[in-house]
């Protein structure tokens, strides 16, 4: 089978025929280097006939279009010619065109440009002369001002359209170059103009700020048409505000009033006395002369721009406490306490005077708020405050080493729970003199007397630190120094304390964290606080079990003291004629007494889910203890029996006081069951009373006796 062939290998790229710029002699030159002449024109004729059979086969596949063509085919270059020569004149006539175009553009431009010139020439006159018309007019103006009666409407009236005109002017002006001639020949002319608008505005405001509200309306309208704003400010705190705070606000009127205010106890008039008499004449002056004046800038929004409090009510008035007043010293802190809420109440008048954010804001970043704020030592009063908790603290914790249970009386306790029970940290929920003064300590820290609210990081942390402290306190306590000593009844108060502390101490430390920051804690502090409180009282809440052990071991020291009483049960029997036991021994009822006793204390306060966890440990406690004791005798009536045995001495005597021992115990052990399902619990679901009872069982059977239940 013959396979297809393609084109023939030459010894040129048939592309390099292709290249217009390439002449032959480059060409056959290019070529000799890798192919003799004659094998170049052999391969030339070859691409020839290539190019022709394809010529051809273009020819057959578009024969129609071919034919359609005619005789013209032959004379394309003619009428390509002939096509050039009309087409090279039209591209010169347009060319000429163009330039004729250009020309005529450059011209216009010219003429628009001095067309703008002269417009912006004549619009500058024109501003000028509107100029020189707003100056005559409100020179006139303020002529027929002087003119008119000094509290007549006619004159008010020609004061509004003298603030319209000079707004106007003003306006032309910031459209006009400062530096040109006519406005620097105007300037002197304009000065004196501008003084005596506002010098008449001013005055105008003067007589409105005693005048009725319509007229104030007026007058401060006016002069925000007139754009002097900043000088009606000013005129507010020289006019009204400084003349109060330097007559006022002085040390020497303060005090009289202070001491008037204390009465009888003028003597003792402190320094926040004489801030609070300050606060009452703020509040009386800002009620008469500031509201009627910021009030009205609220309700119009014309008047909005003007912001009397952070411009002329609040530095005055600070700078007259600072300068007048000496209430900044933190030596007593109960005094710089009172003082520091009166500046703050101070401060919220002002903050209840700004009607918008932005001036609230503008008033708490003023220079002279952070200032102000930073004459108070609050550090200072902070160590203060925090020596006089902890001192307590501290005191309370080193002079009741052992058992201090407060002395209030349990009786009436339903109705003193009324009374405290909804109370915030209440000392009186406690009987613990220790815990009582942790309370009181907390509680202490966030007094409406003592807590600050820029403090209240500070008063957090010491919170923390309070509850650490008694926590470490407990436990250390409880383990080496007057744990040890301690009645059952009495560790039982700690952990009545300790229990309701848990109960209670996170929810009543978040609430006063949140009232004491008047909620404005954001989200995120509040959720951390939380989780720190959580933390602490979590803390405070490990103490619980190792309480519950130290109850139930004192509890169950007790308990296994009276089964001591059993040895005695050898002397009862041994070498005696006594006839075998038929009921317990007088002892067994009072194994479990201290238990009962402390399961039915009316004193005992801890909660009955507690008290459950108590009676299974003891219970647990004083079975491995009478299984200790039981064995161990036992064993040594056993030995007994056997050494006398092994000398054969009584052997059948031995035997039967083996049996009435047994027998006894087993009678003991019974009844001790008894007792302890009379508490609450099963015998025998409890492995140590089953161990215990395995023990004696077998011992009393071997008499005959027959196997008990143990809850017969």
């Amino acid at each position: 089978m013959m396979e297809a062939k393609g084109p023939r290998k030459l010894c040129f790229e048939r592309d390099a025929l292709q290249n217009k710029e390439q002449s032959v002699s480059e060409f056959v030159s290019a070529v000799r280097v890798t192919a003799p002449l004659s094998t170049l024109r052999e391969d030339l004729q070859v691409h020839l006939d290539e190019i022709s059979d394809e010529i051809v086969d273009q020819i057959q596949g578009n024969f129609s279009s071919f034919m359609s063509l005619g005789e013209a085919v032959s004379d394309v270059d003619q009428l390509t010619d002939e096509v050039l020569e009309p087409l090279e004149n039209l591209r010169e006539e347009i060319e000429v065109i163009l330039v004729s175009f250009e020309s005529d553009i450059e011209q216009l431009l010219k003429i628009l440009d001095k067309r703008s010139q002269y417009a912006s020439k004549r619009n500058l006159l024109e501003l000028c002369l509107r100029i020189s018309e707003l100056v005559y007019k409100c020179e006139r103006l303020l002529k027929e001002v002087e003119a008119c009666d000094g509290q007549s409407d006619e004159r008010f009236r020609i004061l509004e359209r003298t603030a319209a005109v000079s707004s106007q002017l003003d306006f032309c002006l910031a459209k006009v170059d400062r530096n040109s001639k006519y406005v620097v020949a105007l300037t002197p002319r304009l000065e004196k103009l501008k003084t005596h608008v506002r010098e008449q505005l001013e005055q105008w405001l003067k007589e409105a700020l005693n005048a009725d509200k319509d007229l104030l309306l007026r007058a401060l309208s006016a002069i925000a048409i007139a754009g002097i704003i900043s000088a009606a400010e000013d005129l507010f705190q020289s006019e009204v505000v400084r003349p109060f705070v330097a007559t006022k606000l002085k040390m020497s009127v303060c005090s009289s009033l202070a001491e008037e205010r204390m009465g009888n106890n003028a003597e003792s008039v402190t320094t926040a006395d004489i801030l609070e008499s300050a606060e009452i004449l703020i509040v009386d002056f800002v009620r008469e002369k500031c509201n009627p004046v910021t009030s009205l800038c609220d309700s119009e929004e014309r008047l909005r721009s003007f912001d009397f409090v952070n411009k002329a009510i609040w530095p005055e008035i600070e700078s007259g406490i600072e300068s007048n007043l000496t209430v900044f010293s933190p030596g007593i802190a109960d005094v710089f306490h009172k003082s520091f809420m009166g500046a703050t109440r101070i401060f919220s008048l002002m903050e209840n005077l700004c009607s918008t954010a932005e001036k609230l804001e503008t008033l708490q970043r003023h220079k002279q708020t952070v200032k102000f704020w930073r004459r108070w030592s609050l550090p200072v009063y902070f160590q203060l405050r925090f020596q006089e908790v902890t001192n307590a603290f501290e005191d309370t914790l080193k002079s009741t080493p052992s058992l201090a249970v407060s002395s209030t009386s349990l009786k009436g306790a339903d109705t003193e729970e009324e009374t405290t029970a909804v109370r915030i940290l209440s000392p009186d929920l406690y009987r613990l003199q220790a815990t009582k003064a942790l309370v009181s300590a907390l509680r202490k820290c966030w007094d409406d007397d003592v807590f600050l609210q820029p403090l209240t990081h500070k008063f957090l942390k010491l919170s923390l630190q309070l509850l650490a402290r008694y926590t470490t306190w407990a436990k250390k306590g409880l383990g080496e120094s007057w744990g040890a000593e301690m009645l059952a009844k009495d560790v039982a108060v700690v952990f009545a304390d300790v229990e309701t502390l848990t109960e209670r101490l996170q929810a009543e430390l978040a609430s006063v964290v949140r009232m004491g920051s008047n909620g404005k804690l954001p989200s995120e502090a509040t959720s951390a606080i939380d989780n720190a409180f959580s933390d602490a009282v979590e803390n405070l809440a490990s103490l619980k079990p190792d309480l519950g052990e130290r109850i139930s071991s004192v509890i169950s020291k007790g308990c296994i003291e009276t089964l001591q009483t059993m040895r005695g049960i050898l002397a009862t029997y041994r070498m005696t004629n006594r006839p075998p036991p038929t009921q317990y021994s007088r002892f067994v009822p009072n194994v479990l007494k201290p238990l009962r006793q402390f399961l039915t204390d009316p004193e005992v306060t801890i909660t009955e889910s507690e008290k459950k966890k108590i009676l299974k440990q003891v219970v647990e406690l004083t079975v491995t203890g009478y299984y200790e004791l039981a064995t161990d005798l036992l064993l040594n009536v056993r030995q007994t029996a056997d050494t006398l045995r092994r000398l054969n001495i009584g052997a059948a005597g031995n035997n039967a006081e083996m049996d009435k021992i047994s027998m006894q115990l087993y009678l003991d052990v019974r009844k001790f069951g008894s007792d302890i399902n009379e508490l609450g619990l099963d015998s025998d679901k409890s492995e140590a009373y089953q161990k215990l009872w395995n023990c004696v069982k077998p011992e009393a059977v071997g008499m005959g006796e027959g196997e008990q239940e143990t809850n017969e």
